[in-house]
């Protein structure tokens, strides 16, 4: 199975994001699907043992986190984006001290994982050639949400896009 865990986005923040980008979509501009957005903690990637990752995070201490949706950017770069996102931050660094949890808790029991450094965000659109005006629709505040939970998620990916499927939440949202 291919997994991530993430923070999943609230329905009112992504109808949002969603009002500011789905005109883009005219323009051959691949959008994330609303339903797909969310805040990725850990990739995990192919790994068959799915209790053994529930178990990991079922470890991991969880308090709520405010999280603010707000700016913009791109990878690799803002000036040449493949990738479109928004950021997803708090003033505390707890979505940073969360994902090092996550990663902890996955290599304490030999989980293979991302190792890349933790850069809060939700992928909007993938993009062959930049459009600043996408840019610009979505480096704005689409709203702050109460995170009560963090999500182990399965992707199968199809020609049509990814499918992700909940397989267990950790925190006060279980």
């Amino acid at each position: 199975m291919r997994l991530f865990v993430a923070i999943p986005i609230p329905a009112e923040i992504r109808k949002r994001i969603w009002a500011a980008a789905e005109p883009f979509e005219e323009r051959g501009i691949k959008l994330v699907e609303m339903e797909n957005y969310h805040i990725t903690l850990q990739f995990i990637g192919e790994f068959k043992d799915v209790h053994k990752v529930i178990s990991a995070l079922r470890r991991v201490p969880f308090e709520p986190i405010e999280v603010k949706i707000a700016g913009s950017g791109g990878f690799p770069t803002k000036e040449r984006p493949r990738v479109i996102w928004i950021g997803a931050e708090n003033e505390q660094g707890k979505l940073r001290e969360l994902t090092e949890a996550v990663g902890k808790a996955l290599d304490e029991e030999g989980i293979p994982h991302d190792e890349k450094p933790f850069h809060g965000h939700v992928t909007v659109a993938r993009v062959k050639k930049p459009v600043k005006e996408l840019m610009e629709a979505v480096h704005r505040d689409f709203g702050q949400f109460r995170a009560d939970f963090f999500a182990l998620y399965q992707s199968t990916l199809t020609p049509e896009g990814p499918i992700y499927r909940e397989i267990a939440r950790f925190g006060e949202g279980r």
